[in-house]
């Protein structure tokens, strides 16, 4: 729409504002009861979240050998 995004007082963007509309509430409770096993994958990004949820961790990040060994005894610098 072109406007500017709602910020916090340290220039985060802040989307608390768009999810906690009436709208976007109402379409989150139509959704919810509709949501299945079996519409899953088609009504909701479930693979996204996903990919996001485990590259927080670590997992699924391009360029990473996960076969490689690694030492699992690694000393911290203080």
């Amino acid at each position: 729409n072109g406007a500017d995004p709602n910020v916090d007082k340290k220039g985060r963007i802040r989307i608390d504002d768009l999810e906690m509309k009436e709208e976007i509430q109402q379409k989150v409770a139509l959704l919810w009861n509709e949501i299945n096993t079996d519409n899953l994958l088609s009504v909701s990004d479930i693979e996204g979240y996903r990919e996001d949820f485990f590259k927080l961790f670590g997992f699924g990040l391009p360029g990473v050998d996960y076969e490689a060994d690694v030492n699992p005894d690694v000393q911290l610098v203080k």
